[in-house]
């Protein structure tokens, strides 16, 4: 049997879980739907949180590999730099 993708396998069970719960408020739930429900619940869970940790371990190696390069200067000259101020402050004031 194929394994399915964590990110497929939480969007199919959001799908069920929304579906659960629109038929809860029409007929009630088992002790055996409830308890399925629970455990999607958990596995949800533990889905979002596996996101949540890959993202940071992500960012956190982004962050360490763009540490130990050397930052990159950029040369702009100062009157693209007085444009850009000028132009955002005319917006601010705007919506001011």
């Amino acid at each position: 049997m194929v394994e399915e993708k964590p990110q497929f396998e939480l969007i199919r069970l959001r799908k069920e879980q929304n579906k659960a719960r629109h038929d809860e408020v029409f007929g009630g739930m088992s002790p055996a739907e409830r308890a399925a429900y629970n455990r999607k619940s958990g596995r949800i869970h533990e889905l979002q949180i596996d996101f949540q940790v890959n993202a940071f371990t992500k960012k956190s190696l982004w962050s360490a590999k763009s540490e130990a390069e050397p930052p990159v200067e950029l040369k702009i000259p100062k009157q693209h730099v007085t444009k850009a101020i000028n132009a955002v402050s005319i917006v601010v004031r705007h919506f001011l």
